[in-house]
């Protein structure tokens, strides 16, 4: 696949730098190749239907999409982790809502040769890096706030999402497992906050939905 020539521009750091907004998704069984199977987005594609959601979710609104957000993905799954894609609200092209398009532009990129070097970049398509990064990397190369999604957190209300005004800002969350005891350890090194939108466990685009409006109500 062609590389977009604006990789050569990038580097973890300036990916992890271009929103205020930003989701991290730790998918721990979704496919890190192009091999994925369009027809079973739940099965055996390592439930890239909900990678997908989470990407729709994050970026798009009704007739525009939500250029201050970047949603990024870390993929744990066979056959090459670990894998960060990265989407750009502001600047990405080709993207649809629905699940198996978005998912077939994504295969796509993942089709790009990457290199296994730790902090390696290519930029595949117009609005989406993809990158040889852990959790580890991610959080060391971050300049900005941590917010850990937890239902043991603290309740993110329109009050409390304003307090957070100033700096980018970075949403973790777990797809449908928990932190493994090993990233958890990885959060403790450079903690930062926890918070919970609600009483029930949410799937993750139903919570980053429900993060995006309590930013929209305080006005960041």
């Amino acid at each position: 696949m062609r590389v977009h020539p604006e990789s050569t521009m990038l580097d973890l750091q300036e990916v992890l730098s271009t929103s205020s907004r930003n989701y991290l998704m730790i998918a721990h069984r979704a496919r890190s190749d192009d091999r994925i199977p369009l027809n079973d987005l739940c099965g055996a594609s390592g439930r890239w239907d909900g990678v997908s959601r989470a990407i729709t979710s994050a970026l798009f609104l009704s007739h525009s999409m939500r250029r201050d957000t970047t949603i990024h993905i870390l993929l744990l799954g066979p056959e090459d982790p670990p894998k960060l894609l990265s989407v750009n609200g502001e600047r990405v092209k080709y993207l649809n809502p629905d699940e198996r398009a978005g998912t077939a532009l994504m295969k796509k990129c993942l089709s790009c040769s990457l290199s296994q070097e730790r902090g390696a970049v290519v930029f595949p398509s117009p609005g989406i890096t993809l990158a040889r990064a852990g959790l580890e990397d991610i959080i060391e190369s971050f300049q900005g706030g941590l917010m850990e999604m937890d239902e043991k957190g603290i309740e993110l209300t329109p009050d409390l999402a304003g307090s957070l005004r100033g700096r980018p800002m970075m949403f973790i969350l777990s797809d449908d497992q928990n932190l493994t005891n090993e990233e958890a350890s990885i959060m403790e090194r450079r903690p930062g906050q926890r918070f919970r939108v609600g009483d029930k466990v949410l799937h993750t685009h139903m919570a980053i939905t429900i993060v995006h409006y309590l930013l929209d109500r305080a006005g960041i």
